[in-house]
């Protein structure tokens, strides 16, 4: 069997703003609960899930100026099977620059691949 683990770490330069994929949480509960965090010096840890689908995130935050995205959860691969490589178009076009549109300042990405 092989297992394939995927991150990708943004930083950037100014704090983000936090928006909610889905309304499990609203908005404002979702930024109490990471400004609780954040107060207490707390790791900050996030499954999102793409709207209308199965595939998925975790986010990990210290603080707003650098967070790492695992692409954990049903990982969209390109020929649609868990041995495949990941299909990371999708992930630019469906997460990185929505993240961008919102004015969410990205210096850097940096992904990985690799294979147990």
């Amino acid at each position: 069997s092989v297992t394939r683990s995927n991150r990708v770490r943004i930083t950037g330069k100014e704090e983000v703003s936090t928006t909610s994929f889905f309304n499990i949480l609203s908005e404002n509960e979702l930024q109490e609960l990471i400004n609780d965090k954040q107060d207490t010096f707390e790791l900050v840890a996030l499954n999102l899930y793409y709207e209308n689908s199965e595939e998925g995130l975790t986010l990990l935050a210290k603080n707003t100026k650098k967070i790492a995205i695992d692409l954990n959860i049903n990982r969209r691969t390109v020929e649609n099977n868990r041995e495949s490589i990941t299909d990371i178009g999708w992930y630019f076009d469906n997460i990185i620059q929505k993240l961008k549109k919102r004015n969410c300042p990205i210096d850097y990405i940096k992904f990985e691949e690799y294979v147990d």
